[in-house]
């Protein structure tokens, strides 16, 4: 058991409308209890009673005080507000005041608008599309048609990577013979030699050029394959190069060139020593024949 303190509140201004008693349109009511009070509650008038499915919680303020706005009264602005204060204890009800007149209490209230939350920060700009690279680098290979090769076994290509890849052109060049040459094998379990025909690879050599720069790559034969060259004195082959840019992107090209051995030298034979004196008594009887002349 406990007091109820009701707040009638005619939000209109107008004693014709709203309930009978001071022709409120809303009331509060607060619930006296043992130990802390029940929490304030907001009724609007319905036309015949203070509805309490539209019952709204508000926050207390100290003895049967409470928290509450305009909006939620529904006030019009300007308007002269009402207010009457009731209390009942068992069967005894007492109005105050008995006979309404104007009355007056003062209420805290603020013209400035309550502060609104920061806007929400400007979503993050788009990420910048970035075009992926899937064009293989285009290289240049240059070399000589015939390319005679010396006793260093070394044959020369010019290899150009684009400026289109700033990250530079890595890759192998690998050199075959384009054909079937006979090659010398040893027979399995003996000395015995057999040839027969085979694609031979020549060499190999790896290399990273810069973009938009050129080197010179230098394929070295074994020493097996010259002494083949040597022996065949002519290999028609083909240098295929494998190059790759920084995104993986792979492009294989060709070039076909004809490997010739190296000339032989002519061997001077030495004049042996008697020769060597026969043809120097020669030369001094021709001079003493002339001075006797």
């Amino acid at each position: 058991s406990g007091d109820i303190v009701a707040t009638f509140i005619n939000s209109d201004g107008n004693l014709a409308t709203g309930s009978s008693l001071f022709g409120a349109e809303r009331a509060v009511m607060v619930i006296g209890l043992t130990g802390p009070d029940a929490a304030p509650v907001l009724l609007t008038w319905t036309g015949s009673t203070f509805d309490p499915a539209s019952a709204t919680s508000l926050p207390p303020l100290g003895a049967a005080g409470f928290v509450t706005n305009l909006n939620q009264l529904g006030v019009p602005a300007p308007t002269a507000l009402g207010v009457a204060v009731w209390s009942a204890n068992g069967s005894d009800l007492d109005l105050a005041p008995d006979t309404p007149w104007p009355y007056s209490f003062p209420v805290d209230f603020s013209t400035t608008p309550p502060l609104l939350p920061p806007p929400p920060p400007p979503p993050a700009p788009p990420a910048p599309t970035v075009t992926a690279d899937t064009t293989a680098p285009r290289m240049s290979i240059k070399s000589r048609g015939t390319v005679r090769v010396g006793s260093n076994g070394v044959v020369p290509f010019t290899l150009s990577c684009p400026s289109s890849e700033p990250g530079g052109c890595t890759g192998k060049v690998t050199l075959k013979s384009r054909g079937k040459v006979r090659v010398s094998t040893s027979g399995l379990g003996t000395a015995r030699k057999r040839a027969r025909k085979r694609k031979v690879t020549l060499g190999s050599k790896s290399f990273r050029i810069a973009g938009g720069k050129s080197a010179v790559v230098k394929v070295r034969l074994s020493k097996k394959n010259r002494r083949l060259l040597r022996k065949l004195r002519r290999i028609r082959a083909r240098a295929t190069v494998k190059a790759s840019d920084t995104a993986g992107n792979a492009r294989t090209r060709a070039k076909n060139v004809t490997l010739k051995a190296a000339k032989k030298r002519k061997k001077r034979r030495r004049a042996s020593a008697a020769a060597t004196r026969t043809y120097q008594s020669i030369e001094r009887a021709q001079r003493a024949v002339q001075r006797a002349q």
